[in-house]
């Protein structure tokens, strides 16, 4: 799969449909109160819906494409800011308006007094990616009130960002030996957790780090992307392999009489077999699709602003239309939004030779 990391793929198309089923996902949730009757819910025995695939397509891909990125990079001075200019200037502007546009309008709230009292605040906790919002519970009528609730992902991607670069420089050329050992640890974690209830906080590092039983997850997604990367030249394009994998996935889904045994086989199998499935449909060759997504990079913006716009829709219309209609006005909002998000915002800090994938959820 060499050419997933060449430009004849289609990493930049899939980003945007990826981003395009975390909003289809959420669009469950917020219009019939959760996600058990998405159709890929249904399929998955409950286990997994669009927006987890998604979500962990995101990591899995960011974990292969950073990885190069690094390897590319002059120098790590070159790498942070390379991160720093794609991440933060979307960021900022994507939370400054759930913060002080929308929780002022739906919270009615002074505008002035808000910024006067929590901007300091906000700004601090913003550029180390808490998603804060000084008031967040505002839309509630809605079963989730958040304002943005897909913010947590961002906060876990660039720790792993951090993660790579400090294994990269310490390990050297251990580190597929180093990836193979943290996968392997994850898994076992997990597996350890879904079949005990083990479920830790670890109290103030847990707060500052994230929930440890998620990292078990979104590491796994991460590394196994960097292991994909390191492999690429030995891991087949079959088609033949690609529906063995996708039967065996649901026979271990389905066969096993408990949901938790189901779990358990997925806790190990799930990652790679996803990561497989994904970079199997990016390195098609390069589709029109693909270019288009590449001049006009959308995926981070969709990602960044349609948990709000959806949650907009839905105080201002309620349920006067059906459901399909919804997710119809949530797209066709969000990609508005998106497109002035890469127009006016990100197009800016992206230099011409750089409008191509690399990473997960920011592009």
């Amino acid at each position: 799969m060499t050419n997933i990391l060449s430009g004849n793929n289609n990493v930049s198309a899939m980003r945007f449909a990826l981003a395009l089923m975390v909003l289809w996902s959420h669009s469950f949730a917020f219009y019939l109160g959760d996600e058990k009757r998405e159709p890929i819910a249904l399929v998955m025995r409950g286990l997994y819906n669009a927006g987890n695939i998604g979500v962990a397509c995101f990591l899995i891909m960011s974990g292969a494409l950073v990885l190069r990125s690094w390897e590319t990079s002059r120098n790590l001075k070159s790498f942070i800011i390379k991160r720093a200019k794609r991440l933060y200037p979307a960021y900022l502007v994507a939370v400054f308006f759930g913060a002080f546009i929308v929780a002022p309008i739906y919270a009615n709230i002074s505008l002035p007094i808000l910024i006067y009292q929590q901007f300091g605040r906000w700004l601090v906790a913003n550029l180390l990616f808490q998603g804060y919002a000084p008031v967040d519970d505002v839309f509630v009528q809605s079963p989730i009130t958040l304002i943005n609730g897909s913010l947590w992902s961002i906060r876990y991607e660039v720790i792993c960002y951090i993660s790579l670069v400090a294994g990269a420089a310490l390990l050297r050329r251990h580190l597929t030996t180093g990836c193979w050992t943290a996968l392997a640890l994850l898994t076992g974690a997990k597996v350890f957790a879904d079949l005990t209830g083990w479920n830790p906080g670890f109290g103030f590092i847990g707060a500052i780090l994230g929930w440890p039983y998620l990292w078990f997850s979104v590491a796994g997604w991460f590394v196994t992307g960097m292991l994909f990367y390191i492999h690429r030249d030995a891991i087949p394009r079959h088609r033949r392999l690609l529906a063995t994998i996708v039967v065996a996935m649901m026979a271990m889904i389905w066969l096993p009489s408990t949901p938790l045994t189901a779990r358990l086989l997925m806790d190990v199998f799930y990652t790679p077999s996803l990561a497989y499935v994904l970079f199997y449909l990016c390195s098609k060759p390069r589709s029109a699709i693909e270019q288009t997504a590449r001049t006009h990079d959308l995926s981070y913006g969709m990602y960044l602003y349609a948990f709000p716009i959806q949650q907009i829709i839905l105080a201002e219309i309620g349920h006067r239309f059906g459901f399909l209609t919804y997710v119809g006005l949530s797209i066709i909002c969000t990609l508005v939004v998106a497109l002035a998000s890469w127009t006016l915002i990100e197009k800016r800090f992206v230099t011409a030779k750089a409008i191509r994938p690399a990473s997960g959820l920011t592009g």
